[in-house]
């Protein structure tokens, strides 16, 4: 896929000496990245100069729209079911002006064939290592990517990529024999020129020197035409490439070489690549607790292609509560005090929807319907119902022991369960003390009453998530966790669960009819917990 990426309708009109967006949209009509303009009911393209606004749409190249759509269809269903932290996740397809595109949450940064800047030796590590594994889950599902170009791949601080190689799924679909494959030749490796034979070997090669494009910072010259890159291609080590070696560590250098190496027979395999790059990785970059969160789990519904996706969370310690940086806090925000969280646990990405909450429990209490929007009008006991029965619907035992109006833990079950309070902002700090969950500009990370275009909850997953790639803790609806209301104190604490209040329940989070001081990280509502208000859901834990 080739990226076009533009941002400021208005700028780009005025380049393109229209004012007119609907003149504009027929001008950029080969664009891939587009964007709703916040506030107003246009389209607008990206340029990777400027952050992105809410959820980017990624078009399907013309070339398969022009095939068979039983086939689309099919491939498409291929990438919504795959899951790495590398992997841009669409929701919905979107038809605009006979062109298909793939809508899903806000790319960040820009693509490979947009950066300027050349990478650092940390950045090279995370790049690779993030890049390596993503193609391991494609080369271990039986699939090669082929046409793997820097077009397709995002890069801000993580590596996200935009394409499982439908481009190349199609050439081989309708390949004539005696013909040239229709695929991408600018990073095939030599032997590709020889046999037209793709392997996952090709895909290695591939990411190799567009790796080394961007240690250097520049692309480099290969020629024009299949005889000039085939001849690019087979010099045993391209001055350009050389230049990028200046100051590398040896181990990554030789790394990247064996990459690069023009037999497919000796070029290094993924698992030594990766066990190469764990290593450097304890020396090179300087680790944050981001950094942990690789593992996600799609919890797979055996209805309607559903799922729920669940984020690791690794084991830690942090400083609850507090006042921020500017001095806002409330009476039961404080006293700021030591959280030590000692397991592993799965968290939801997103809040739970009014899609899957129907699928579990058959009913829809949401003031606000549609599907992706949050259930809200849940009260605290209903979420707990909802957590049992979704785990008695996939197989786990239930957390909970519910008797009557009491409700008590069962710790050695591992079904779902609300998470406790100190779960939900050591997850909505993400390893960072950033005022709202995700930064410190609410308008970019959640949706409150002071930038909401609608009177209601929004559907989930539509603001900037946080640096675990969570969604909505600092805004839509306010989540109920587990814990009765207590207030803080300065004492350490490990695996806190409040206190058993059988009447008032902590919520937190921020919500749609909520002002921003509601939507701080580190700021505590009670409720009672038999509130139902349209204002109010949930997410869900396990035990990892």
């Amino acid at each position: 896929m080739k990226v076009k990426l533009y941002n400021d309708v208005k700028q780009l009109a005025a380049q393109l000496d229209s004012d007119s967006y609907q003149h504009l949209m027929q001008r950029i009509n080969g664009g891939i990245v587009l964007q709703k303009m916040q506030a107003r009911n246009v389209a607008a393209v990206h340029d990777g100069a400027l952050p992105f606004l809410k959820s980017s749409l990624v078009a399907v190249p013309d070339a398969v729209l022009r095939e068979d759509k039983a086939w689309i269809a099919q491939e498409l269903k291929r990438w919504h079911n795959f899951s790495h932290p590398a992997l841009w996740k669409f929701d919905r397809t979107v038809e605009y002006e006979g062109k298909l595109y793939l809508q899903g949450p806000r790319l960040e940064g820009a693509p490979l064939s947009l950066h300027s800047h050349p990478f650092s030796v940390s950045n090279t590590i995370v790049f690779l290592e993030e890049s390596l594994s993503f193609l391991q889950m494609i080369h271990d599902s039986g699939y090669i990517m082929g046409s793997l170009k820097p077009e397709s791949i995002f890069w801000k601080d993580h590596a996200c990529f935009v394409d499982i190689g439908l481009e190349f799924e199609l050439a081989k679909k309708y390949h004539q024999p005696g013909m040239p494959l229709q695929i991408n030749w600018e990073y095939q490796p030599p032997e590709v020129f020889l046999s037209a034979q793709l392997t996952p070997a090709s895909d290695i090669y591939a990411l190799g020197i567009m790796t080394w494009e961007a240690i250097v910072g520049q692309t480099f010259d290969k020629g024009e035409g299949i005889t000039e890159l085939m001849q690019w291609h087979q010099q045993s080590y391209p001055v350009s490439l050389r230049q990028g070696k200046k100051g590398l560590p040896v181990e990554l250098s030789a790394l990247l070489e064996g990459m690069c190496n023009k037999s497919a027979q000796h070029r290094i395999k993924i698992e030594d690549a990766l066990k190469i790059l764990h290593s450097l990785r304890k020396e090179h970059v300087k680790e944050s607790p981001a950094a942990e969160v690789v593992k996600t789990s799609r919890i797979q519904l055996p209805m309607q292609h559903t799922s729920i996706e669940m984020i690791r969370v690794p084991a830690g310690s942090f400083m609850m509560g507090g006042a921020d940086e500017d001095g806002a806090a409330d009476l039961d925000d404080l006293p700021a005090h030591k959280v030590t969280l000692s397991k592993n646990y799965y968290i939801s990405t997103t809040l739970i929807t009014q899609e899957i909450y129907f699928m579990v429990m058959n009913d829809n209490p949401s003031r606000f319907t549609g599907p992706k929007r949050p259930v809200e009008h849940v009260s605290w006991f209903e979420a707990i119902q909802f957590c049992n029965a979704l785990s008695r619907w996939l197989g786990f035992p239930a957390y909970y022991r519910i008797a009557a109006d009491h409700v008590e833990c069962i710790p050695k079950n591992k079904g779902f369960r609300l998470p406790t309070e100190a779960e939900w902002e050591f997850a909505a700090r993400a390893g960072l003390n950033t005022k709202y969950a995700g930064g410190n500009h609410l308008d970019e990370v959640g949706c409150y009453e002071g930038n909401r275009e609608f009177f209601g909850c929004i559907p989930v997953g539509q603001y900037k998530p946080n640096a675990w790639g969570i969604f909505d803790m600092s805004g839509n609806v306010m989540e109920w966790c587990w814990d009765g209301y207590d207030e803080y104190s300065k004492k350490e604490q490990t695996d806190p669960q409040g206190e058993p209040d059988e009447l008032y329940k902590i919520a937190r989070g921020g919500a749609w009819n909520r002002d921003d001081k509601d939507a701080r990280l580190k700021k505590r509502k009670w409720m009672q917990k038999s509130v139902q208000t349209d204002y109010l859901g949930f997410r869900v834990v396990r035990e990892a």
